[in-house]
């Protein structure tokens, strides 16, 4: 059994690059147009975006990059037909086997007829797909539009006359996509890799002085004994597409994990850098590229009840942001906790014991940094809007005794 070829699952968003490529190849898609975030009813259904309430007013380029739902369903809606949709997948090869030489190829499926199924069909939902088949769609975008036939074996010598009996030959498709589309798609997939906007949800895989290219996936796992996605916290399949070097590709990077123990990040993107590292320095790819050390993981201790200035200082020699609620000597929560798994420069939450519950300045904080604090504080909040604080109800500094927050926010 080899999950290369034989294994057929739902790969989730790294699939939103292929429903791309069909909206923007028709000459439909309009980058800046704008659309609403967060969620987006089609007929009984509501979809979601991954982080539930979106980020307001966005255009599709933004949205690519920040994986948004919401921007394939109103993709399928303007720009592109289910037939549409349909037909780009099967011609970048979803849906029939690849002829690796490989036994009992897998063909997945792309069954979607309703709204509700086209749309979660684009983010890689309800149908199914190997490995070998995202690989080799790929290999599109890393040829400029020509699909290759992915093998195994390069050549076989016959051990007795020394003599080559099979030599395999780079078989290339007729362009399956325009130039220009190739060109939009390594744009939208350099910017989530190497973008400068945090939101990015490539970020992590960037690694100094190479020049990456990808897309990240999170896709629920159907359990086929109930009838329904199962809804644990790590019941995901994680997943990263990559390709580099950018200006003239030269490999084609696929890793998913399934349910990992330990969270996402340290079962994928580091193992997945470490690859990429290690296939660039075989090929001599960036020989000027520096190790990218700036991203490590890192396991919080309990920092209660230690004092706040040791604490501090323990968490910036980590590379760790703390931020410190209160002007208390000692350390009476934190967030997150004790063997949680953080990345270096993640912001780490300090609760002081200070008496009195004073209300920090959020202005500037991202809502969910916002809400972790909040939180940590026990004080109640409501918010209006979305992207980053603006303004505050209640004053920094100001005594809290039960008063309720309400933060305005914008992108």
């Amino acid at each position: 059994y080899n999950l290369l070829n034989n294994y057929t699952y739902e790969p989730g968003s790294t699939m939103k690059t292929y429903t791309y490529m069909c909206a923007i190849d028709k000459g439909t898609y309009v980058g800046e147009d704008k659309y609403q975030s967060g969620s987006i009813t089609i007929g009984d259904a509501t979809i979601r975006d991954w982080n539930k309430y979106g980020w307001g007013e966005i255009d599709f380029d933004t949205g690519y990059t920040y994986s948004s739902n919401t921007g394939i369903a109103n993709i399928v809606d303007r720009f592109i037909t289910k037939e549409d949709l349909r037909d780009c997948l099967k011609r970048f090869g979803f849906g029939s086997s690849t002829n690796i030489e490989l036994p009992k190829e897998a063909s997945g499926t792309l069954k979607f007829e309703y709204p509700v199924e086209v749309a979660t069909a684009g983010y890689g939902q309800g149908i199914t797909i190997t490995a070998i088949q995202q690989l080799q769609a790929l290999t599109i975008i890393a040829n400029n539009g020509k699909m290759l036939t992915p093998h195994l074996i390069k050549k076989i010598v016959d051990p007795n006359t020394n003599q080559t009996v099979y030599e395999r030959q780079v078989v290339a498709s007729e362009p399956k996509v325009k130039e220009e589309t190739i060109t939009k798609i390594k744009d939208l997939m350099y910017k989530t890799v190497n973008g400068t906007d945090p939101q990015t949800t490539g970020k992590y895989y960037k690694i100094a002085g190479f020049d990456i290219i990808g897309k990240t996936g999170t896709a629920e796992i159907f359990d086929t004994k109930n009838g329904k996605y199962y809804n644990g916290y790590n019941d995901y399949i994680y997943s990263f597409t990559g390709i580099y070097p950018n200006d003239d590709p030269s490999i084609i990077i696929y890793g998913f994990i399934q349910r990992p123990k330990e969270g996402a990040s340290k079962g994928l993107y580091e193992a997945t850098k470490s690859v990429m590292n290690s296939t660039a320095k075989y090929l001599n790819m960036f020989p000027t590229a520096e190790e990218d050390y700036s991203v490590k993981e890192i396991t919080l201790d309990n920092y209660i009840n230690h004092p706040t200035e040791e604490v501090k200082e323990k968490l910036f020699a980590l590379g760790l942001n703390p931020v410190i609620l209160g002007s208390g000597n000692y350390i009476v929560s934190q967030y997150p906790y004790q063997n949680h798994v953080v990345l270096s420069k993640d912001k780490v939450y300090l609760k002081t014991n200070d008496s009195t519950v004073k209300m920090p300045s959020l202005v500037g904080y991202y809502i969910i940094d916002a809400i972790k604090i909040l939180n940590l504080l026990q004080i109640d909040y409501e918010f209006t809007g979305y992207g980053k604080v603006t303004s505050q109800s209640i004053l920094p500094d100001t005594p809290v005794n039960g008063e309720k927050v309400i933060l305005t926010l914008e992108t």
